[in-house]
C-alpha cells in the first residue's frame, strides 16, 4: 500500500478542503455582510473595528491556504478566527451535543483543527512556497 503514502497530495487535499470551504463563508460574508459578527462583537464591548478582522481569518488566509503561500501563518489566521467564533457565537455551548449526537460547533471545531495542522505542518510541495 505505498501508494497510499502520498504525504503532499494528503496536504493539498487538506489545503483544499479547509481553505476552500472557509473561503467560501468569507465570499458570503463579503458580499451579504457581516452585521451579525459586528454585533456580537460589540456586545462583547470590544471595538467594532475588530469584526473586520472576519474577513481577513475567512477570506484572506484562507486564500493563503488554498493556494499554498504562507499557508502556515493562514492557518494561524484562521485558526485565531475559529477560536474567536467560537467564543462569540458558542461560548460554552461549544462543547454541547446537537440531536444527532455531534457538537453544536463541529463545524468550527473541524476548521480549528485543520487550519492548526497546517500551520505545524506547511502546504507540502504542492503549494506556491513552503512557509
Amino acid at each position: 500500500m505505498k501508494f497510499l503514502h502520498q504525504p503532499n497530495l494528503g496536504l493539498l487535499i487538506l489545503r483544499i478542503a479547509v481553505g476552500g470551504l472557509m473561503f467560501l463563508y468569507g465570499v458570503h460574508k463579503l458580499f451579504d455582510g457581516y452585521s451579525g459578527v459586528t454585533r456580537n462583537v460589540v456586545k462583547e464591548g470590544w471595538p467594532e473595528w475588530m469584526a473586520h478582522g472576519v474577513l481577513v481569518g475567512e477570506l484572506i488566509a484562507p486564500l493563503m491556504i488554498l493556494v499554498g503561500w504562507y499557508s502556515r501563518i493562514g492557518g494561524i489566521l484562521v485558526a485565531g478566527t475559529m477560536l474567536v467564533s467560537l467564543y462569540l457565537a458558542h461560548g460554552w455551548d461549544s462543547f454541547d451535543l446537537n440531536k444527532h449526537g455531534g457538537l453544536d460547533s463541529d463545524l468550527n471545531m473541524l476548521f480549528l483543527a485543520g487550519s492548526l495542522a497546517i500551520a505545524f505542518v506547511g502546504p507540502g510541495k504542492y503549494g506556491v512556497n513552503t512557509n
